[in-house]
This record gives C-alpha cells, structure tokens and sequence, in this order.
C-alpha cells in the first residue's frame, strides 16, 4: 500500500532533511511544493493520505492553509501536520482550530517520521503488530475495559495505577509502548511519567499514547512538548487506539531497523571485514587526533607495526584460504591482546598497526615482543607462523603520525632484514 504525503515547505533545507527521512520508507510517495495556493490545486488532481505544512509558506501561513483546505469537502478529514519553530501558545491554538490535525516543532524535527506515522491509515505494515503495553490508568473500570480491548488485539498488557508502579514496569517487563492517561490519583500526572521516562536514555525512544478526558489545546500541547508521540481525548475509541498503537510500534521498528543499518554502515566503514580490527582509514583518522590529546596532556603514545613472516608463501604454498585463516587469527588475538585504549589495525596485507595510548617505548618494546611470542605460539591453521616488529615513541610535540609511522616502518624494514621474527626499536 502506496502512502501519498504532500509536503508544502519552502525552505530547501528542510525540503532535503525531511525527503531524506521519508525516503527510508519505501511505501512512502512524497510530492514537495513551496506555496500553499499549488497545494491546494495539487490536492484537487490527487489524493493524499497526509499533508504536511510549514507554518511560513511562499504565499502565505500554514495556518491560512488549514482554513483553505478544511473549507474544502474533500479535504476535511485528511489529517495535516504542522511545522512550525514558533512557541507562542496562542498562534499554535490559532493552528489547531483552523483545523491542524497535529503541531512538530522543529526543534524536535528528528521525531518527524514517528508524528507522522501516528496521523496516516492503518496500512499493511501495520497488520498484526503487537507488542506489550504499560498501561497507566488508575479507574479501574476505564483500565479494565482498556485492558481487554488491548488483549483482544493481541497485545499484552500491564495495568499500573501510579508512576512509581509504571517505572517500576519499564525497569522489569520489557515495555514495547506507553499508553497513560494524563490524569491520575494522589496529585500524580502523566506528564510526570512521561519526563521521567524521558529522562532515561534506556526509555526515550519507546513510544507514549496520552489519553485525556479534557480537550483543553493548552493541556494537548503541554502533553505533547513533554515527550508523548500521540493523543487521544476520552471516551477513546477502542477500534482507533489499537490502530494508533500499532503505527507508533511499526515507526518504532523502523527507527531501530535503521539504527541497525546505520551501525552496520558505520562498522563497514571503519572495520576491516575479514580481521574484525579496524582499518587503515580509521586508525589515520583517529591518530592524529590522539596524538593531539597526547600532547595536550603531556603524555607518550607510541606505534607498533607488525608484518607476517614470508605470508606471500603461505599464499603461494598452502592457497589464500589458508592465507585468510592466518590473518583472521592474527585478527582475534590483536582484538584482545592489547586494552580497550589501544588502537589496532589492519593496515594493508599482512601489516598490522597498534597505537597504543599512554604508553612509553619501553612498555611499548616489552609488550611487542609478548606478541612476537603469542604468534610463534599460535599455529593458525596448523601452521607455524611468525611475526617481525617495529616499535617507536612520539617524539616531539611537532611530529605528526606520518612522521611517527615513517620510524616504526624504518624499525620493521631493520627487523625484517636483521632475520625476522624480531622486533626492533627505532
């Protein structure tokens, strides 16, 4: 199912922030326009299933918008979202009663695809979602009815009546979404839930539903700024709240399935794939800025560079898988022989480099040739295999890693032609 969302917006910057976020939807058809005057007769050749208006607009306000478009029959019931960096409660109420369905400051532009997801139709990713509900309610007849109502979607549910009960929730049940009613016993809200859950970093990205029995603007936008994704005015819609769930939990997977991705991209770009240990752009990206660290605080950093023993005739003999078995080993005990502050790398081929924080040449030196034994010791695919080493010290507050590097190469190539399986200080 296609989702059509018409975005009126005339700054180019936005434009490309909030096209770069729908584009990580592929149901999604978006069509930009700058004025809202084009958006009115683009919605008279097309449908749209949301709207989405910034409240400056080339040919006017998007609050004039709302009022255009609501006046119009076709138009009444498609929601509209408003864009808007302005804070006076007043003009945002303004926006609401001329028939905004939703307000997204931009301050909060990153929660743009989560509002948004709220407001569409139900559509085919959507069927089936469950997850379980913290539901805060303290009626117990409203959160009964709730309740079952939620059970009868398959969701699993969680009846508390208190914040302290509702945290205590978060902290042991594995909570998938919120639904709280703004109004509880004991002088309790909430907003106060809300907050607080915001406040953890563990909890910010688990979606709230806010429930209220008062229509007051004032009371929606409070409910909204404090961190809630949605809201609903009592008595609620049963048949509604489900669909609305299931949308802030399709959104919700999204966002995860995209930190996933990201994180992937972020290790393919920084990790070599076949060792696990970081790759040559990275560790010269991040050297200079430890040894910038390094000479801020006074303190010795210093380099080692390993080359594997006669590799090209491991290749040559015993074939490049056995090749990749020697190097993936190396790889392990690289990832775990040297600390978390440390830096190693694959650096190209069978060359491997250590930056290593904090660290003087003798430490240096005494911990090279622990590895030059560990590697004699390893016999990675049954072969017997060996390292040579070149080590060397910062020197200098001018000396640059190329500089640095420059050393310990020249150390290795000493240690290479002085008989290998050695390492060597320079």
């Amino acid at each position: 199912m296609q989702i059509h969302v018409l975005l009126l917006e005339p700054s180019r910057l936005y434009q490309q922030i909030l096209g770069e976020m729908l584009s990580q939807q592929k149901d999604v058809k978006l069509t930009i326009l700058e004025g809202g005057q084009a958006g009115i007769e683009s919605t008279r050749q097309q449908h749209f299933d949301l709207i989405c208006v910034s409240m400056h607009l080339a040919d006017g306000s998007g609050i004039e918008f709302c009022e255009k478009a609501r006046a119009i029959p076709e138009l009444s019931s498609i929601p509209i979202l408003l864009i808007t960096s302005e804070n006076n409660q007043e003009t945002l109420g303004r926006a609401l009663r001329a028939g905004a369905t939703d307000i997204l400051k931009k301050s909060e532009i990153s929660a743009f695809d989560e509002r948004m997801a709220t407001l569409l139709p139900i559509s085919s990713r959507t069927v089936g979602i469950t997850g379980k509900v913290l539901l805060i309610e303290d009626d117990p007849d409203q959160a009964k009815a709730l309740a079952l109502a939620l059970e009868h979607a398959d969701f699993e549910v969680m009846i508390t009546k208190s914040v302290e009960e509702a945290l205590i929730g978060m902290e042991t049940e594995g909570i998938d979404v919120v639904v709280a009613d703004v109004l509880l016993g004991s002088g309790q809200t909430g907003i106060d839930f809300i907050r607080q859950l915001r406040s953890r970093t563990a909890w910010q990205t688990v979606p709230v539903m806010a429930l209220s029995a008062s229509k007051d603007e004032r009371r929606r936008l409070m409910v909204l700024s404090s961190g809630a994704q949605d809201f609903m005015a009592k008595p609620v819609s049963n048949e509604e709240l489900v669909i609305r769930l299931r949308n802030l939990l399709s959104t919700r997977r999204l966002f995860q399935q995209i930190e996933r991705d990201r994180e992937r991209l972020r290790e393919m770009a920084t990790t070599d794939a076949l060792t696990g240990l970081y790759n040559r752009a990275f560790l010269v990206e991040s050297a200079e800025r430890r040894l910038s660290e390094a000479r801020r605080h006074k303190q010795p950093v210093s380099l080692i560079i390993g080359d594997i023993d006669f590799f090209k005739k491991i290749n040559d003999t015993h074939g490049h898988d056995k090749g990749d078995v020697v190097l993936r080993a190396v790889g392990k005990l690289l990832k775990t022989f040297f600390r978390d502050e440390d830096l190693p790398a694959r650096f190209g081929g069978e060359e491997f480099v250590i930056l290593l924080n904090h660290c003087s040449l003798e430490h240096a030196q005494r911990k090279a040739e622990s590895l030059r034994q560990t590697i004699s010791d390893l016999k990675p695919g049954d072969l017997t295999v060996t390292m040579s080493l070149g080590v060397t010290e910062r020197s200098g507050d001018s000396e640059s890693f190329d500089q640095l590097f420059k050393r310990a190469d020249d150390a290795l190539y000493k240690a290479k032609h002085g008989g290998r399986n050695q390492v060597v200080a320079g």
